[in-house]
């Protein structure tokens, strides 16, 4: 989904990241679902200090959430940020 020129892009972006979080996504059937997983996945897989869970509850679908562990603020997006 992302092409290489955005992906080192990103990469390089990531590489500053301090503190570990992770990607909660609320997915449903939808092929807009299927296209934000795909992408969720392909940013996780950029840094290991990023862990993507399918599980989120939100009842808006396509949607996802930035969170870390040690804290009760999150960033959340619905729909695919592109």
């Amino acid at each position: 989904m992302l092409d290489a020129n955005l992906k080192n892009q990103l990469k390089a972006y990531l590489e500053k990241v301090t503190r570990p979080f992770e990607i909660v996504a609320s997915l449903d059937d939808s092929d807009k679902s299927r296209e934000l997983q795909s992408l969720l996945q392909e940013i996780a897989e950029l840094c290991g200090k990023i862990t993507l869970r399918e599980n989120g509850q939100d009842s808006r679908r396509p949607s996802f959430r930035l969170q870390r562990a040690d804290a009760e603020m999150h960033l959340q997006f619905a729909g695919i940020p592109m």
